[in-house]
Protein backbone atom coordinates (compact mmCIF):
# COMPACT_ATOMS: atom_id res chain seq x y z
CA UNK A 1 0.00 0.00 0.00
CA UNK A 2 1.41 3.42 -1.07
CA UNK A 3 1.81 5.98 1.90
CA UNK A 4 0.53 9.43 1.33
CA UNK A 5 3.56 10.12 3.70
CA UNK A 6 5.95 9.41 1.49
CA UNK A 7 4.22 10.31 -1.83
CA UNK A 8 2.51 13.37 -1.15
CA UNK A 9 3.51 15.99 -3.87
CA UNK A 10 3.40 18.43 -1.63
CA UNK A 11 3.50 18.68 2.26
CA UNK A 12 0.70 20.61 5.10
CA UNK A 13 0.98 23.68 6.18
CA UNK A 14 -0.27 25.05 9.62
CA UNK A 15 -1.39 28.26 10.80
CA UNK A 16 0.04 29.89 13.90
CA UNK A 17 -2.12 31.69 16.31
CA UNK A 18 -1.61 35.50 15.31
CA UNK A 19 -1.40 34.84 11.40
CA UNK A 20 -3.81 36.78 9.70
CA UNK A 21 -6.95 35.69 7.46
CA UNK A 22 -5.39 37.16 4.46
CA UNK A 23 -2.11 34.41 4.89
CA UNK A 24 -4.60 31.84 5.09
CA UNK A 25 -6.19 32.89 1.57
CA UNK A 26 -2.58 32.75 -0.08
CA UNK A 27 -2.22 29.33 1.17
CA UNK A 28 -5.39 28.29 -0.34
CA UNK A 29 -4.55 30.01 -3.62
CA UNK A 30 -1.30 28.39 -3.75
CA UNK A 31 -1.91 25.09 -2.76
CA UNK A 32 -4.63 22.18 -2.58
CA UNK A 33 -4.87 22.22 0.65
CA UNK A 34 -8.13 23.64 1.85
CA UNK A 35 -8.20 22.88 6.08
CA UNK A 36 -5.40 23.50 8.28
CA UNK A 37 -4.00 23.07 11.90
CA UNK A 38 -3.15 26.07 13.97
CA UNK A 39 -0.02 25.16 15.93
CA UNK A 40 1.04 27.02 19.13
CA UNK A 41 4.40 26.08 20.34
CA UNK A 42 4.56 23.09 18.25
CA UNK A 43 1.12 21.81 19.83
CA UNK A 44 -2.01 21.76 17.96
CA UNK A 45 -4.21 24.61 19.61
CA UNK A 46 -7.38 24.68 16.92
CA UNK A 47 -8.47 23.88 13.33
CA UNK A 48 -9.78 26.34 10.78
CA UNK A 49 -11.68 25.15 7.90
CA UNK A 50 -12.34 26.22 4.77
CA UNK A 51 -15.94 27.16 5.37
CA UNK A 52 -14.83 28.93 9.18
CA UNK A 53 -12.42 30.98 6.88
CA UNK A 54 -14.64 31.88 4.36
CA UNK A 55 -17.95 32.83 6.62
CA UNK A 56 -15.10 34.90 8.58
CA UNK A 57 -13.89 36.96 5.69
CA UNK A 58 -17.23 37.35 4.23
CA UNK A 59 -18.32 38.92 8.04
CA UNK A 60 -14.78 40.38 9.74
CA UNK A 61 -12.33 41.01 6.91
CA UNK A 62 -8.71 39.66 6.01
CA UNK A 63 -7.14 41.41 8.59
CA UNK A 64 -8.72 39.12 11.65
CA UNK A 65 -6.35 36.97 13.16
CA UNK A 66 -6.63 33.40 12.84
CA UNK A 67 -7.12 32.69 16.65
CA UNK A 68 -10.11 34.23 16.83
CA UNK A 69 -11.97 32.08 14.40
CA UNK A 70 -10.52 28.16 14.80
CA UNK A 71 -12.18 25.99 15.90
CA UNK A 72 -11.22 24.45 19.56
CA UNK A 73 -13.09 21.79 19.69
CA UNK A 74 -11.06 19.54 17.57
CA UNK A 75 -10.42 15.68 17.53
CA UNK A 76 -7.05 14.67 16.95
CA UNK A 77 -5.17 10.87 16.29
CA UNK A 78 -2.88 8.90 16.88
CA UNK A 79 0.07 7.63 13.91
CA UNK A 80 -0.58 3.83 15.65
CA UNK A 81 -4.38 4.41 15.78
CA UNK A 82 -6.50 1.97 13.69
CA UNK A 83 -7.32 3.75 10.24
CA UNK A 84 -11.05 1.78 10.36
CA UNK A 85 -11.86 3.77 14.11
CA UNK A 86 -10.52 7.17 12.97
CA UNK A 87 -12.77 6.52 9.54
CA UNK A 88 -15.69 6.08 11.54
CA UNK A 89 -15.22 9.08 13.70
CA UNK A 90 -14.69 11.29 10.69
CA UNK A 91 -18.17 10.25 8.72
CA UNK A 92 -19.83 10.67 12.25
CA UNK A 93 -18.33 13.72 13.25
CA UNK A 94 -18.46 17.59 12.24
CA UNK A 95 -14.23 17.24 11.17
CA UNK A 96 -13.06 18.28 8.11
CA UNK A 97 -9.70 16.95 9.41
CA UNK A 98 -7.74 14.86 12.18
CA UNK A 99 -4.61 16.66 13.28
CA UNK A 100 -2.70 13.42 13.50
CA UNK A 101 -0.51 13.87 17.13
CA UNK A 102 2.71 12.07 18.21
CA UNK A 103 4.40 13.17 21.47
CA UNK A 104 1.91 15.96 21.91
CA UNK A 105 3.10 17.41 18.12
CA UNK A 106 1.73 17.91 14.97
CA UNK A 107 2.84 14.74 12.43
CA UNK A 108 -0.07 14.97 9.91
CA UNK A 109 -3.24 14.87 8.72
CA UNK A 110 -5.68 13.11 8.02
CA UNK A 111 -8.81 13.73 5.54
CA UNK A 112 -10.87 12.36 3.39
CA UNK A 113 -9.35 13.66 0.47
CA UNK A 114 -5.57 11.81 1.72
CA UNK A 115 -7.59 9.00 1.76
CA UNK A 116 -8.85 9.13 -1.89
CA UNK A 117 -5.50 9.98 -3.02
CA UNK A 118 -4.33 6.86 -1.87
CA UNK A 119 -6.46 4.46 -2.29
CA UNK A 120 -8.25 4.83 -4.95
CA UNK A 121 -11.70 5.16 -6.42
CA UNK A 122 -12.97 3.39 -3.28
CA UNK A 123 -10.69 4.36 -0.65
CA UNK A 124 -12.84 3.73 2.50
CA UNK A 125 -13.36 0.02 1.55
CA UNK A 126 -10.40 -0.35 -0.12
CA UNK A 127 -8.04 1.42 3.16
CA UNK A 128 -10.09 -0.97 5.60
CA UNK A 129 -9.85 -3.97 4.18
CA UNK A 130 -6.54 -4.37 4.66
CA UNK A 131 -4.86 -6.33 7.24
CA UNK A 132 -4.50 -3.62 10.41
CA UNK A 133 -4.30 -0.22 8.39
CA UNK A 134 -2.65 2.30 10.38
CA UNK A 135 -3.32 5.79 10.13
CA UNK A 136 0.36 6.51 9.27
CA UNK A 137 -0.39 5.17 5.40
CA UNK A 138 -2.82 7.92 5.08
CA UNK A 139 -1.26 11.00 6.56
CA UNK A 140 0.18 14.14 4.76
CA UNK A 141 3.13 14.98 6.81
CA UNK A 142 3.14 18.92 8.29
CA UNK A 143 6.32 21.09 7.30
Amino acid sequence: MTSVYTSAPERSSSLALFDRLSQVVEYLLATSQQNFPVVDGGRVGGVLTRADLMKSLSCHGEALRVDAVMRRDFKIVHPGDMLEAALGLLQVCDCQLFPVVQDDHLVGLLNAENLANSSGSNPLSNAVSSANPRLFDYTTPCL
